[in-house]
């Protein structure tokens, strides 16, 4: 297995120990770690795809008469990579500022500007626990639609959601691969009011996926799992 994983086909990455190719614990260890996230690459490469079709479906089965209520809502999350490399090789904090509008009483199309700061080893396919890290800003932008369970009076109020979109940023991300990413979540949680109509509270979890969508040569991508926290500015009616 060793040897196989020596003589993986060129990814253009010489490991840090010799200049002239890879040897010693340091390279097997990096070469599995890109095996892991080949692997991830591969599971996830239509992520993005696969959630603007369901958003599309959605949007399309849902018919309903539009409805006039709109409001702004202000929430931030803090994520950590889950299933490609160790655990927390990336964290990603973000601010998520939406506009929404109902479409009927249970549901809405929103969008949203996300700006996101993310922590992610320097080297391509290295580990946080290793490798040293970098700091890298990005500006998001997507569609979100969102169903609601009850009605808009119950002081709990669940649902579901799922958006997608394209993200700049100011490096690669992950390192060695691209600039242009899609960012695209599904996650649910709880609309409250604690107080009456004002400033409704909002709670949840979102599973999010970042990847180039196959646009460039590499394409692992980060799984984040993350937690929301937020309000409505402007109550539902």
């Amino acid at each position: 297995m060793i040897v196989a994983l020596l003589m993986w086909p060129d990814i253009g990455l010489e490991c840090p120990a010799t200049s002239g190719g890879c040897a010693g614990a340091h390279c097997i260890q990096s070469r599995l770690h890109f095996v892991r996230m080949e692997k991830s690459a591969f599971m996830n490469r239509n992520a993005s795809l696969t959630i603007l079709v369901l958003l599309f479906l959605a949007v399309r089965i849902d018919a309903s008469p539009a409805q006039s209520a709109s409001h702004f809502s202000l929430t931030t999350g803090y994520g950590e990579s889950v299933l490609d490399g160790r655990r927390g090789d990336a964290r990603m904090s973000m601010l998520h500022l939406e506009w929404a509008r109902a479409r009927n009483d249970h549901s809405e199309l929103a969008i949203v500007l996300i700006p996101s700061v993310i922590e992610q080893p320097q080297q391509a396919f290295g580990s946080r626990f290793t490798e040293p890290e970098q700091t890298v800003r990005s500006l998001g932008a997507a569609l979100l639609y969102r169903h609601l369970f009850r009605d808009a009076s119950a002081k709990i109020r669940p649902f579901i959601e799922a958006s997608s979109g394209p993200m700049w940023s100011e490096e690669r991300v992950p390192a060695a691969t691209s600039h242009f990413n899609f960012l695209s979540t599904a996650g649910a949680g709880v609309i409250i009011r604690p107080w009456g109509e004002n400033l409704p509270l909002v709670i949840g979890y979102r599973f999010g996926h970042i990847s180039n969508a196959g646009i460039e040569d590499r394409n692992p991508g980060w799984n984040l799992s993350t937690i929301i926290l937020g309000f409505h500015l402007q109550p539902q009616r």
